[in-house]
């Protein structure tokens, strides 16, 4: 059932994550490294407002929505309007308050842009929570692909009329509005429950229980993962931020993208195995997780890290070159740090419903990442930020894994990760010995040393796919000879 989901999911995802490498290409190449730097701080206020009055409302929506014995379907999801009404009160707020300080003359007219691009991302999140819980995989990666390829165009356009970053924001906000209306549409079921006598006191405090340490933990996260950005911006300048933020899209738009490919498909599962089979359950489907991350994920740290330069070149362009050999090997390892924490350990703490251990780790890693970069970023700029991303992320990651540990759900397939190792090694010896001098080049190398690294894996019969490609094959030549 894994492998089924995680396939749709890697599909939707896999057109997701091109039409976004397209999208970073074109945006780069528009725009610059100067506007492309004021739009990613638009988006990491989006990504700010996101957690602290929304995301931590839709996780709970997701985890209690499996218990319909215990919690009435128009109970929870009338609170969960509620609150969600309350939430979008506080992110106008906040945005308006801003606005009228302006603590950064030089981003100017970002906290509107940011509170209508998270307003519009809650909305349709929301809706994909739906799908998502019901393991509906096909729908959920239809509305991926079909937002992030209507605000591929919708932005050029933008873009190309002389709009500037802040209409690519705008591109981005109506491809969020449109896709949550029509996702909201298909699902008006779900919706319809919704009354305002069924908001009711104990799903509302259930919901803050289980979800405010998620959402702490979740601001927390962003500041890991973003606030180098904002803290760049406020040190430097905005041609800095640009450099900075487009190299590390391409970090984020490969490792990140993988495993929340996985994730998707794999926490839903892993909540369902929980519920059957109690931690046994938990653990194996765990085990099973990690095996696939490190499959997928292997690959595509290989790429980034010994096809740097290329890479870059052939993707954002080539004034982002020189930045790139030192930049995305250490970019690499802080999102890697990350996302293990994120998509591989914390997710094992929320099935055991003890997502409130997260926030003491987490917080402790965003006030290390803020502390050590408002020290670094004055003297060293871009290398003083991933530095001090790298020392919060580790520490996180290092709790969190002590404590993942105590809810005896942790299992680590050694075998398969010895398995997935001689295979990287092999792909690693293949992209080295090549040259990507052109595009044409680097495109063969990428795919020639991939299908090494397949057949390698093929060869150690990493989780039985060798027996199941034979038997696969057999039962073809029998229905040939029968027919």
């Amino acid at each position: 059932m894994l492998a089924k989901h995680t396939l749709i999911h890697f599909v939707g995802f896999g057109l997701t994550g091109i039409i976004g490498i397209v999208s970073l290409a074109l945006y780069t190449r528009l725009l610059g490294p100067a506007a492309y730097g004021h739009y990613a701080v638009v988006m990491v206020f989006a990504f700010t407002i996101v957690p602290i009055f929304f995301d931590w409302i839709r996780v709970s929506f997701v985890r209690f929505r499996s218990e319909k014995i215990r919690i009435n379907p128009a109970h929870l999801n009338s609170s969960v309007l509620a609150l969600y009404g309350i939430g979008a009160a506080g992110a106008v707020t906040l945005a308006t308050s801003l606005n009228f300080i302006n603590l950064t003359p030089q981003f100017n007219s970002i906290w509107l842009l940011g509170l209508a691009l998270a307003s519009s991302q809650a909305l349709f999140d929301l809706q994909q929570s739906v799908f998502r819980s019901d393991l509906r995989s096909i729908w959920f990666s239809f509305f991926q692909v079909m937002r992030a390829a209507f605000a591929l165009v919708l932005g050029v356009i933008l873009v190309a009329w002389g709009m500037g970053y802040e209409g690519l924001a705008f591109g981005i906000i109506l491809s969020y509005f449109f896709a949550g209306l029509v996702a909201a549409y298909l699902i008006k079921s779900e919706w319809r429950l919704i009354k305002l006598k069924s908001i009711r006191r104990s799903s509302i405090l259930l919901i803050l229980k289980f979800g405010l340490p998620v959402g702490a933990v979740a601001l927390s996260n962003t500041a890991l993962a973003y606030f180098d950005r904002v803290l760049l911006a406020y040190f430097t300048d905005p041609t800095t931020v640009g450099r900075y933020a487009a190299i590390a899209d391409i970090v984020q738009k490969s490792i990140v993208f993988t495993m929340a490919v996985v994730h998707v498909a794999a926490y839903p599962l892993a909540i369902k195995q929980f519920e059957l089979e109690g931690v046994a359950g938990a653990k194996r489907q765990v085990s099973e997780n990690i095996t696939l991350w490190a499959a997928l994920l292997g690959p595509c740290v290989i790429y980034l890290v010994l096809d740097a330069q290329a890479l870059v070149r052939f993707t954002i362009g080539d004034q982002y070159v020189n930045d790139a050999a030192w930049m995305l090997p250490l970019l690499v390892l802080s999102q890697l740090l990350m996302g293990l924490r994120v998509y591989v350990f914390e997710p094992i703490l929320h099935l055991a419903n003890k997502t409130y251990i997260l926030l003491w780790p987490v917080a402790g890693g965003a006030v290390i990442s803020v502390s050590a970069g408002v020290l670094m970023i004055p003297f060293f700029a871009s290398a003083g930020a991933i530095l001090a991303g790298i020392a919060g992320q580790a520490f996180s990651l290092l709790i969190v894994i002590v404590q993942a540990k105590r809810t005896s759900m942790v299992a680590i397939p050694k075998k398969d990760l010895i398995k997935i190792f001689i295979a990287l090694l092999a792909m690693s010896i293949t992209l080295r010995a090549a040259e990507t001098n052109n595009w044409r080049q680097f495109l063969l190398t990428g795919i020639v040393s991939f299908f090494v690294y397949v057949f390698l894996l093929f060869v150690v019969d990493l989780k039985g796919i060798r027996r199941m490609a034979l038997e696969f094959v057999r039962m073809q030549l029998r229905y040939r000879k029968k027919s």
